[in-house]
């Protein structure tokens, strides 16, 4: 039997081996109020008359498929849509203007695609966004400074990794009060790590691991009594540890390698629920008691030599230096 155009609703198909293409005539199915394809073998494009389903409120997802060719830009004309999904497809092109008429989404994601160009500062008009991840794509460019600032302020989760993002991190992060989760890595950014990071309370992840960031660690940093995890290596951040991470009570994962960092890590030592940490390939001049009565799960300092540059009797992996982030585990 084939699906009635007129009543149906929600069309969810899920692991199946359902192959060809997304017809045009989908844009028959004005009824439908949700629409999930995961996992499935279709190809070739999205078509533009899926900006005819009117009615589409709650989710279009297209998750682990083959598609390929750009978004459509009649995505924009699904005003009512509340979560946008199109993660680890193939798709290419631009990320069409239009979703900034997409007024009631809370969620876009589109992960692990083929995507270039800029992210459109309109998507700030999705005034109700929570979650943006446009994450591994590489070819994404642009100013994250100028993206920030045209953000909408109640974002929860902003995954921006592993795109080719330039600029640094604004001053108005701080204005993103409610962020539970902020993942930069692996772009080009510059610049220092702004004081007003201090300001997002509810934050429990902050990832700006391989870029090319500067300065100081702020010492507002120790204001996140709700971050579990820390990821800044590989940049090039320096000086001394602030006196204040010692207040990081729910810090359970820390990587600063491959920075520039001095002194003594040893401000850490007193981090209960620490059970990772990655220190090595910086300028520390010893581990500053961080082995008082501690077992750690994951310690990491330079290096494997017979004459390891830092000694370290709890240390569970040793890293070779000169940055390469090659690391082992030591015998005991």
């Amino acid at each position: 039997s084939t699906l009635n155009p007129f009543k149906l609703k929600g069309l969810y198909v899920f692991d199946t081996g359902l192959g060809g293409t997304i017809p045009t005539t989908i844009g028959d199915f004005r009824q439908l109020t949700s629409m999930q394809l995961h996992e499935t073998s279709l190809r070739e494009r999205i078509p533009s008359e899926i900006g005819q389903l009117s009615l589409l409120n709650r989710d279009l997802t297209i998750a682990d498929c083959l598609l390929t060719g750009t978004l459509p830009s009649e995505i924009g004309q699904l005003r009512q849509l509340q979560r946008l999904i199109f993660t680890n497809n193939r798709l290419t092109g631009t990320i069409p203007t239009e979703i900034g008429r997409m007024t009631q989404l809370t969620i876009f994601e589109s992960a692990y695609n083929l995507l270039t160009g800029s992210i459109p500062t309109e998507i700030g008009n999705c005034v109700n966004l929570q979650a943006l991840g446009v994450f591994r794509n590489t070819e994404i460019n642009g100013s994250i400074t100028e993206l920030i600032d045209h953000m909408p302020r109640g974002l929860f989760r902003f995954f921006l990794g592993e795109l080719s993002l330039t600029g640094s991190i604004p001053s108005s992060i701080g204005e993103f009060g409610q962020l539970d989760s902020i993942r930069f890595q692996e772009n080009h950014l510059t610049g220092s790590l702004p004081s007003e990071i201090g300001l997002l309370r509810s934050l429990t992840a902050l990832d700006v691991f391989g870029n090319q960031m500067t300065g100081s660690i702020p010492s507002t940093i120790g204001l996140l009594n709700s971050v579990r995890s820390l990821s800044m290596g590989f940049n090039t951040f320096n000086g001394r540890l602030p006196m204040q991470m010692s207040l990081l009570n729910q810090l359970g994962e820390l990587e600063i390698s491959a920075n520039d960092l001095t002194g003594s890590p040893g401000v850490l030592a007193s981090l209960a629920s620490l059970t990772s940490l990655y220190i090595h390939d910086n300028r520390f001049d010893g581990i500053g008691g961080l082995c008082t009565g501690k077992t750690w799960v994951n310690l990491a300092v330079n290096d494997c030599s017979s004459t390891p540059v830092l000694s370290c009797s709890c240390c569970t992996v040793c890293c070779r230096t000169a940055g390469t982030g090659s690391c082992e585990s030591i015998s005991t």
